[in-house]
């Protein structure tokens, strides 16, 4: 029996935007969809974070960074959280400033505390979602350069060594 899904996702697929890779996660089978793009700016946001403290993404400029969006009932984004730690104790504060973006608020403060976060995470609002082009799936992170362009997208959980080297070639320019 022949699949005739594949015709319509290739014509969806192209139609939209064309995945230049995509790897399989083999402990849950997931996919992560990676959009290598044009850079484009990334758009500029003043949030609250859990603290309470206000954030600007003004501060972002002049290193490599990484925001993610994610939600704290989401395993996926849960264990991204986990990778983004790594990576944020790897490369330290000067080269790499990493921004949790938590679109809900379900135990969030235990996630964090749990996850032991050493990054801002900041409460959403749908500005910024639409500022970074919308949501198609938690998480979703974006790797941003030192002139504060998205150079990199990342949709679904992203492994660690896939966003270290997009970092490393940040730390290159």
């Amino acid at each position: 029996m022949r699949n005739r899904f594949w015709p319509g996702v290739l014509l969806l697929t192209i139609g939209w935007t064309l995945p230049t890779r995509a790897a399989s996660v083999s402990a849950t089978s997931e996919v992560v969809t990676v959009e290598v793009r044009t850079a484009r700016p990334a758009p500029a946001f003043s949030l609250v974070t859990v603290e309470g403290e206000k954030f600007s993404s003004a501060t972002l400029t002049g290193k490599a960074a990484v925001v993610t969006f994610w939600a704290s009932q989401d395993k996926p984004s849960v264990r991204q959280l986990t990778e983004l730690v790594a990576l944020q104790t790897q490369f330290g504060a000067e080269r790499l400033a990493v921004v949790g973006i938590a679109v809900d608020t379900n135990e969030l403060r235990s996630v964090i505390a749990a996850r032991q976060v050493n990054f801002p995470v900041l409460l959403v609002d749908l500005p910024v979602i639409q500022g970074f082009g919308g949501l198609q799936a938690i998480p979703t992170t974006y790797v941003i350069d030192k002139n504060y362009n998205i150079i990199q997208q990342y949709t679904g959980f992203a492994e660690k060594g896939a966003i270290e080297k997009d970092i490393e070639a940040i730390q290159r320019q």
